[in-house]
This record gives C-alpha cells, sequence and structure tokens, in this order.
C-alpha cells in the first residue's frame, strides 16, 4: 500500500500573512500615525470648549486607534448638536464636522431652551435670534436629550418659522394645547385660533390678507379664527 504524500505547508501564504498583520498592527500602534492635529468645522464660539475637552482625548492617539463612534456620539450628546462627522488621515491629521439644529423659537420660561427647526427642543448656551416665543404643553418644554421622541413639533417647528418672516408677527406667542391645536396670542388681547397644523401656508395667507386690508386689525378686533382658511372669522371688540 502506497504511503500518501504530505502537502507542503503553504509557508509564502503563512508569511505574507504576518507580514501584512505585522504592519497593520504597527499603523495601529506606531506613534508615527498618531493625532497631532484636529480641524474642527462648524462649532461657534459657545460650544467650542465642550468640543475641544472631547478632542483632547485624541492627541497622541493612533488614527486606526481612534474610536469614531465614540467621539462622534459624546460630541452630539449636547441637544443643540444636530449631527456630528469624525474623519481621519493616516498622516496624524482629523475632522470634525458639527451640524447645529436650527432655533425658530424660544420656549417660554427660560432662557436657553429653543423650538428648533426639526421639531425638537435644545438647550442653547449662548443667546439666539427668534422673535417669536412658544408655549409647549407641560412636560414637554425640556432637552430633546430627555423627551426620547415623545412629542412632535415639527408642525409647531414650522408655523413659528413662517411667522417669524412675516412683518405683524413680531413678539408673538404661540401655544399649543395637549391635544394638538395651536394658538397665537399676538399683543395683549387678541387671540388667533390656529387649529392643527394642516394648511399652515393657507392659514397664514388668510391672516397675511387681513393684515393687509387692516393694518390696525390688532386694535380693533378680539379674537381670529382661521381654522378653515377660506372662511376667516374675526370677533370685533365691543
Amino acid at each position: 500500500m502506497r504511503k500518501r504524500s504530505k502537502k507542503p505547508l503553504p509557508w509564502r501564504a503563512i508569511l505574507w500573512t504576518m507580514f501584512l498583520g505585522n504592519t497593520l498592527a504597527g499603523l495601529v500602534l506606531s506613534p508615527v500615525t498618531a493625532v497631532r492635529t484636529v480641524r474642527v468645522v462648524g462649532a461657534p464660539q459657545w460650544d467650542e470648549l465642550r468640543v475641544q475637552s472631547i478632542l483632547e482625548g485624541l492627541k497622541a492617539t493612533p488614527v486606526l486607534a481612534i474610536d469614531v463612534a465614540k467621539v462622534e456620539t459624546e460630541v452630539q450628546a449636547a441637544s443643540s448638536v444636530d449631527s456630528a462627522r469624525l474623519s481621519r488621515t493616516p498622516f496624524g491629521s482629523a475632522k470634525l464636522e458639527v451640524v447645529y439644529r436650527q432655533p425658530v423659537a424660544r420656549v417660554m420660561g427660560s432662557k436657553s431652551l429653543f423650538l428648533c427647526a426639526d421639531g425638537k427642543t435644545a438647550e442653547f448656551l449662548e443667546p439666539q435670534t427668534p422673535a417669536i416665543t412658544v408655549k409647549l404643553p407641560e412636560p414637554s418644554a425640556q432637552p430633546v436629550a430627555t423627551l426620547a421622541g415623545a412629542w412632535d413639533f415639527s408642525g409647531l417647528a414650522n408655523v413659528c418659522r413662517k411667522l417669524e418672516i412675516l412683518p405683524f408677527a413680531k413678539d408673538w406667542i404661540v401655544e399649543m394645547n395637549a391635544f394638538g391645536s395651536v394658538f397665537l396670542q399676538a399683543g395683549p388681547v387678541v387671540v388667533i385660533e390656529f387649529g392643527d397644523t394642516s394648511k399652515i401656508d393657507e392659514k397664514l395667507d388668510a391672516l397675511a390678507a387681513l393684515f393687509e386690508d387692516h393694518h390696525d386689525l390688532l386694535d380693533r378686533v378680539r379674537s381670529i379664527n382661521v381654522t378653515a382658511p377660506a372662511r376667516p372669522m374675526v370677533v370685533p371688540l365691543r
């Protein structure tokens, strides 16, 4: 009976695998690829200190050893941040791009909490510019990090965003009740019933038409109802 000959070990493949493994380990651990500079794009001055404190831990860390997801998650921990993206090169540099939420209304009772264009509430460490104030149903007036998606204010945010560009709507208060109905407090007396957040453009067009016909409208009426924009109703002062 003939003996079966043993196949020689594929030493060439084994050696190449070991070489590539050692090279990769060298790239991961070598100080030659350590991060020396991180360029930050999009972070405003009032958030620079927080962002830089997160990035400080990257210094002297080889680029392939950086936990990118961890860094991005820490930057996005602030409710004002919409997204964060960290990119890196094998030459010791990295770039962090941060996108912040766009505030459209100040939340009543707070100097730092704002309703943003995406329907989330967020805290900003520096005063923002929206002229509209919004009153939210309790307990929703909390930072987005604690809401966990309990409320969707995207429609309300759209109302606030479009109101802000109307010349007659400065310093108005926008209120949403627990049933999703919106009311506009226009001055100390006049209440505008807006209904839900459907047909926003039609309702605002109806409101704009009333103000165009009567520039002193707020001095002449007690309430306005545009829930049916084709048939707006006005209750005059008595």
